[in-house]
């Protein structure tokens, strides 16, 4: 048999499968969605881990001194755009910054005035400022433009999202590994004062 017809025979066969598992019964057609889901957090793991060995475009900076024993670097970023949101959590949420990143991601998948995708950068910058009297911590994440947009960013199409143009920054960091979760970002934003 000719491949060309054994492709089209798949592909007629895969749209055709999810009306007849319905014809099946729910329990087949149950299975079928989890199937479904199954592959796509596969392909979701599989995009994850192959981001790990990609180069993004880093937003520019330059070191200030040397990077000190304990790993701490004064950095002078210059005026840049970046893509940003902004979240105001109770201090009391296990997930405070659900739904930042991904709002950021799909300006950057094409939710914008250009349907454009924008390459992904580094870093993805998140500011704190927590409120101790409202009991409230105001989360903004943002993510670096990029070259290729810095001199006009397309529109994002969501409201909560927006372009922000950053003057000259210094900024004190230092590279951390693992997962930061709240407790690991109190820890090290005590650290970082105690050695400043």
């Amino acid at each position: 048999m000719d491949p060309r017809a054994c492709l089209l025979l798949a592909m007629v066969a895969s749209t055709q499968a999810a009306p007849q598992m319905e014809r099946m019964g729910q329990p087949i057609a149950d299975a079928y969605e989890a199937v479904n889901n199954v592959m796509g957090n596969a392909l979701n793991v599989v995009f994850q881990l192959s981001s790990w060995f990609t180069d993004y475009e880093t937003a520019p900076y330059t070191n200030i001194g040397e990077i000190g024993p304990d790993g701490l670097e004064e950095r002078l970023y210059p005026a840049r755009k970046w893509v940003c949101t902004k979240k105001v959590s109770s201090m009391t949420d296990t997930d405070p910054k659900s739904g930042m990143f991904w709002s950021l991601f799909k300006y950057i998948q094409g939710g914008n005035s250009a349907e454009a995708k924008i390459e992904m950068t580094t870093p993805v910058s998140t500011l704190a400022k927590a409120d101790t009297a409202a009991g409230t911590i105001t989360y903004e994440m943002c993510f670096f433009i990029g070259a290729a947009y810095e001199s006009n960013p397309p529109t994002p199409s969501n409201t909560r999202v927006y372009i922000k143009e950053e003057p000259e920054r210094k900024i004190f960091t230092r590279k951390v590994g693992g997962w930061m979760d709240s407790e690991s970002w109190e820890r090290e934003a005590t650290d970082l004062k105690e050695l400043l």
